[in-house]
C-alpha cells in the first residue's frame, strides 16, 4: 500500500516535535522553581545508606538520574552501607550544610535513633527534604522448600513442629523488621529467629540457596528472584491483592487473618536529607526538584514495576519532618512494649 505525501510530512513533524516537547517539560519544571541565589554551582553528593541493588539504592539512582536534568549539575551517588544504615548518614551529617551532600533517610535511621544504636543523632541533628516512597512488605520462601509453598502449608507445618524456630533474613536485628515479626510471631504463634544482612542482594541469596527458610522483603526488591522462579511470595502484608501475576494468587493478610501494618510504625518509606541547617531556600528548592522529579514517565514506571504505586509516598519537607517525628513515637512505644527501651 502507498502512502500518501500528506502521511509523511505529518510523521515527520509529529517525530521532530517529541524531543522538543519533551525538552520543554524540562525547562518549564525549571521555570516554575524559584531556584536559591548561587545554588547549585557544582555536583551534589547523594550517599546512599545502604549497599546496591535494594529498594533504597534503587529510588535514589532513579529520582537522581531525573533530578539532575532540572538541577543542571551532575548528582554523584555513592553507596556507604553499614550500621543499618548510620554508617552513611553519620559521614554525610557532619558535612557542611550548604545543600552539596545529602543522603538517604529511611526507617532504619529512625530505628537506630530510638534504640541509640551506632550514633546519638536525631531529627534534629538532620534536614529533612523529602519522603518519596512507602513500601509493601511481603514474606517470600524458596521456591524448592518440599516443607511448604503456600501461607497455609506453612502455618500447618510450624503447629506440627512447634519447637522448631523458623530463620529469617531481615535487614537489621531490633528495627521495623523485627517489630514487625515480633508482632506476627504473637499472632501466629511461631518463633522466629533474624538473620540479618546489610544489602538486599544478601538477604535474598541466603534464601534462595536454602540456607535461610524466609526473606523479608517488598514486592519490587523481590520482583526478579520471583520471576527467575528461585523465590515464591508467601504473604502480602496488605488489605487487597496485587493485580499483577507475579503476586496475584499471593494471599494478604486480611484473608491470612492476621494485622500488621494498621497504623505506626510504617513500613518501609525511603526519602532524602541532608546535614542540619541547610538554607530553607535551598530546602524548599530540592524538595520541588525532587517532586518534579517523581512526576515523570520514567520515574512513574518504576514506581508501577516496584509496586510503589500502591501507597502515597509523597511528603513534602515539612510534612516529612512532621513524620519523622510520629514515626519516632511510633517505634520507641513499639520498643518500650519489647522492652529494648526504658
Amino acid at each position: 500500500m502507498k502512502l500518501h505525501p500528506r502521511f509523511w510530512k505529518q510523521s515527520i513533524t509529529i517525530a521532530l516535535l517529541v524531543p522538543i516537547v519533551l525538552a520543554f517539560t524540562y525547562i518549564s519544571a525549571q521555570a516554575e522553581i524559584k531556584k536559591p541565589a548561587n545554588y547549585p554551582t557544582r555536583p551534589v553528593e547523594i550517599i546512599v545508606t545502604w549497599g546496591p541493588g535494594g529498594g533504597t539504592d534503587t529510588f535514589i539512582r532513579a529520582i537522581c538520574r531525573e533530578a539532575e536534568k532540572i538541577l543542571g549539575v551532575p548528582i554523584a551517588v555513592i553507596n556507604m552501607p553499614g550500621g543499618a544504615g548510620t554508617t552513611g548518614m553519620t559521614y554525610a551529617v557532619e558535612k557542611p550544610a550548604d545543600g552539596y551532600t545529602l543522603f538517604s533517610l529511611g526507617v532504619d535511621q529512625v530505628s537506630t535513633w530510638v534504640l541509640k544504636q551506632h550514633h546519638n543523632y536525631t531529627v534534629d541533628d538532620w534536614t529533612p527534604i523529602m519522603r518519596g516512597q512507602l513500601d509493601t512488605e511481603l514474606i517470600l520462601i524458596n521456591s524448592n522448600d518440599k516443607r511448604f509453598q503456600t501461607w497455609a502449608e506453612f502455618i500447618a507445618y510450624t503447629k506440627a513442629h512447634p519447637k522448631e524456630k523458623i530463620s529469617v533474613s531481615c535487614a537489621g536485628l531490633m528495627g521495623t523488621d523485627s517489630l514487625f515479626l515480633q508482632a506476627l510471631s504473637e499472632q501466629i504463634s511461631v518463633e522466629f529467629k533474624q538473620v540479618p544482612f546489610d544489602s538486599h542482594a544478601e538477604r535474598a541469596a541466603a534464601v534462595a540457596g536454602g540456607h535461610i527458610d524466609l526473606l523479608w522483603e517488598r514486592p519490587g526488591t523481590g520482583r526478579s528472584f520471583v520471576e527467575a522462579k528461585q523465590l515464591t511470595p508467601l504473604i502480602l502484608f496488605m488489605d487487597d491483592d496485587i493485580d499483577d501475576p507475579l503476586y496475584r494468587n499471593t494471599i494478604n493478610q486480611k484473608k491470612a487473618g492476621v494485622h500488621l501494618l494498621e497504623g505506626s510504625p510504617s513500613a518501609a518509606w525511603r526519602g532524602i536529607g541532608g546535614p542540619k541547617g541547610i538554607n530553607p531556600e535551598i530546602v524548599e528548592y530540592l524538595d520541588q526538584v525532587f517532586y518534579q522529579a517523581m512526576q515523570t514517565a520514567s520515574y512513574k514506571k518504576l514506581e508501577k514495576e516496584r509496586y510503589l504505586h500502591l501507597r502515597k509516598g509523597y511528603l513534602n519537607h515539612k510534612d516529612f519532618k512532621k513524620f519523622l517525628w510520629d514515626e519516632y513515637n511510633a517505634q520507641y512505644a513499639a520498643s518500650k512494649k519489647m522492652g529494648w527501651v526504658k
